[in-house]
């Protein structure tokens, strides 16, 4: 006698009614994913066609519950969609678009993840059962509890958030045909071109001020970069607003921890150019804007090689030179919405010799308020450039006169001006690379830990 045969009149057991309704409800989770995701297709197929399979299976369970394919069916798709859940937590999905960077567990999808473990776990016991004809004529009490799991599932899925470390959901920002992060707000006001000298004598006996353009006799001989794809996303006033430097999460991207697995950063001579082969987690576009800034930097930078002619087109000194290198700052360019515009780069920096001052890189600084993990500014080049902010220099008169107390202040009269965040492109040879950031204090702090950073000689 076989004891497992399907009887001629299936009823459906308990069971039966725990995975029907737990595989529906996974799918209506699932279903609304799709929609919350649209913004990456691939993903939004991918939780479409879940939903459809859970859906389907926990439908055909309810329909023919003693037809073990119907058992077998629903099981396969809990398994799979456990597996999919375990992969987006962990790894990544690495060939879907949205899901290659691995996320936090959230209620959503922690609580549709629970509705696949119990409808693969009843159609297991379902199938192994000797008796899968018990009767259930109530299948409400399966209903509530599937429910029960269900209805938070949908609630919280309107909050599911896609950002790591808490970056600001949408960007103040586009990157333009040519290359340049452009602000698509008018930049707040800033404090410190009240404090900065504001004009000089150029070499003709002329007055240039930091609001005028450099010396018309001086030659701008620039390069057109590669065109880069405009990337065009929301503003909000929220999106604007300082990250201060107690929020910090100091842990590095995927993508970082993909770059540095690699060997990044890595050493920079200008003679060679960048190397940039076998990095990981950067894309195609990221590689083609990493090299267009820097060979546009070298370029454009050449006709501030004197100080002398910095100084003539607006530059001025914030006094640091003691440190053995000198940041010459033009106040208005750090306002007029335009950030990696080798044209009018918001600080040249000179290596401070015996023999002199020697122009080594240029010092990119985004408007005031930018968050230090804006969308367009950490997607530009991705983990090839670390963004820093110097959130303890004091300035006063437009130089720095110390650093903060541990409260964060500064001595009377000074002021915390520069909470930007910037990024160095070198134009002479560095250990670490041509985003690198300037050791010590000058290197302020990032989002990534010190032991962490990608511009910093902790490699090496």
């Amino acid at each position: 006698m076989v004891i497992d045969a399907e009887p001629a009149h299936p009823h459906r057991s308990h069971l039966d009614n725990l995975v029907g309704f737990c595989s529906v409800g996974a799918g209506l989770v699932h279903g609304v994913a799709a929609g919350i995701h649209a913004e990456h297709q691939s993903t939004a197929r991918a939780f479409v066609l879940l939903a459809l399979l859970q859906t389907g299976a926990g439908l055909m369970v309810l329909l023919s519950p003693a037809r073990r394919w119907s058992r077998a069916g629903a099981g396969g798709v809990a398994t799979l969609a456990l597996a999919g859940w375990l992969l987006t937590r962990t790894i990544g999905i690495g060939f879907v678009d949205g899901l290659a960077t691995p996320e936090s567990p959230q209620t959503a999808d922690t609580l549709a993840a629970v509705l696949a473990v119990v409808a693969l776990g009843g159609a297991l016991r379902a199938l192994t059962a000797r008796r899968p004809g018990v009767a259930a004529p109530q299948p409400a009490v399966m209903a509530f509890v599937a429910a029960v799991l269900t209805g938070p599932a949908l609630v919280a899925g309107a909050s599911h958030v896609h950002h790591h470390d808490d970056a600001p959901s949408v960007s103040a920002f586009e990157i333009s045909a040519d290359g340049v992060i452009v602000a698509t707000t008018v930049p707040s006001a800033f404090t410190g071109t009240t404090d900065a000298p504001t004009s000089t004598t150029g070499p003709d006996g002329g007055t240039s001020g930091a609001g005028t353009p450099a010396d018309p006799a001086v030659p701008r001989t620039t390069t057109a970069r590669p065109a880069a794809p405009v990337i065009t996303v929301p503003t909000t006033a929220a999106a604007t607003s300082t990250v201060a430097p107690a929020t910090h999460s100091h842990s590095t991207t995927p993508e970082q921890k993909l770059a540095a697995q690699s060997g990044w950063p890595r050493v920079f001579d200008p003679s060679d150019g960048p190397d940039f082969e076998g990095v990981a987690g950067v894309t195609e576009v990221q590689f083609q804007r990493a090299r267009a800034i820097i060979s546009s930097t070298a370029t454009d930078l050449a006709v501030y090689a004197s100080t002398s002619t910095a100084t003539a087109a607006g530059y001025r000194s914030i006094g640091d030179g003691a440190t053995g290198y000198e940041h010459y700052i033009k106040w208005d360019l750090i306002q007029d919405g335009r950030v990696l515009d080798s044209k009018a780069p918001e600080s040249l920096v000179y290596k401070v010799t015996a023999a002199g001052r020697t122009l080594v890189s240029a010092m990119y600084i985004a408007p005031p308020g930018t968050a230090i993990n804006d969308p367009t500014l950490v997607e530009y080049a991705g983990p090839l450039m670390q963004w820093h902010i110097h959130d303890n220099l004091c300035f006063l008169l437009g130089r720095v006169v110390g650093l903060t107390t541990p409260e964060g202040n500064c001595l009377i009269g000074a002021k915390n001006e520069v909470q930007s965040p910037m990024v160095h492109v070198w134009i002479a040879g560095h250990p670490c690379g041509p985003f690198a950031a300037v050791e010590g204090v000058a290197a302020g702090t990032a989002q990534a830990s010190n032991e962490e950073r990608l511009d910093l000689c902790n490699r090496h």
